[in-house]
């Protein structure tokens, strides 16, 4: 299938007259011509521009319309202009010293401006968390191996002022200008026991001897603690069912547990 110029021409000219319905003769021509200018300057580019509308004149003589060759010619050549300057100017930035068959294609060189450093500096400030010690008291009045908290230590504050540098937006130095405290912590004081029970002496303790005769249990001496299932010390929280009042010196095996503090000497109170 065989397309020509007058073909599309007669086409586009249809398309405006009975689609878009322009009627005049003369309006629909210079659309038509605008269309060729744009073809024209987008194929050859700007710089090619004059050859571009004079190009644009020889297709327009070939197209049939009455008054293309008398007033037309003018036309031609404006819409070139309205259309090609502006396109260029999109094109072309005024700043822009490449050569436009090269646009696109080279990288950028950098100008003073790109290359100009932004260096700020700044006053910062963040606080800081002092943490409590922790200090160790002897104590007289609790018994030994036993602590006791007698105060809880709490964290004290501080703020840390810097000057900080930054270079394009990036932090490149910091240096601290004042630290102050803002809130004194609190140490703990941790009460150790050392105090020591001590044992009642006594004086010609004697040896184990067998008084189950008695009735007497020969591991205690000084009072006669009753053979038993069990013998707590009177006046304490034992359930017997035997009792004792001491003191009692314990000169065997304190298998009734009455002597609790290990000193040798049992139901003391």
């Amino acid at each position: 299938m065989r397309i020509s110029l007058r073909s599309i021409n007669n086409k586009i000219d249809t398309f405006l007259e009975k689609s878009i319905r322009i009627k005049s003769p003369k309006l629909r021509t210079a659309i038509i011509v605008g269309l060729y200018v744009g073809a024209c300057i987008l194929l050859f580019g700007i710089l090619p521009f004059v050859l571009g509308a004079y190009l644009v004149l020889l297709i327009a003589e070939k197209i049939e319309h009455k008054g293309l060759k008398y007033g037309f010619e003018t036309a031609i050549i404006l819409l070139t202009l309205v259309i090609g300057v502006p396109w260029a100017a999109a094109v072309y930035s005024p700043g822009d010293t490449r050569k436009p068959e090269v646009l696109g294609e080279q990288t950028a060189q950098p100008t003073a401006e790109t290359s100009k450093t932004n260096t700020e500096v700044k006053e910062e400030s963040k606080m800081e968390i002092i943490s409590f010690e922790t200090e160790n008291q002897d104590d007289p009045t609790l018994a030994k191996g036993r602590t006791k908290v007698k105060q809880e230590g709490q964290d004290g504050e501080k703020q840390l002022k810097y000057k900080v540098t930054y270079v394009d937006g990036k932090e490149t130095s910091r240096e601290l200008i004042s630290e102050t405290v803002t809130k004194e912590p609190v140490k703990k004081i941790i009460l150790a026991g050392t105090w020591v029970a001590t044992p009642s002496p006594v004086i010609n303790q004697p040896q184990p001897t067998d008084n189950s005769d008695d009735g007497c249990d020969p591991n205690y001496s000084g009072v006669c603690v009753p053979i038993a299932s069990d013998v707590d010390c009177a006046g304490g929280s034992g359930n017997g069912p035997a009792y004792v009042r001491g003191p009692i010196t314990v000169i065997g095996r304190d298998i009734y547990d009455l002597d609790r503090d290990g000193d040798g000497i049992g139901c003391e109170k």
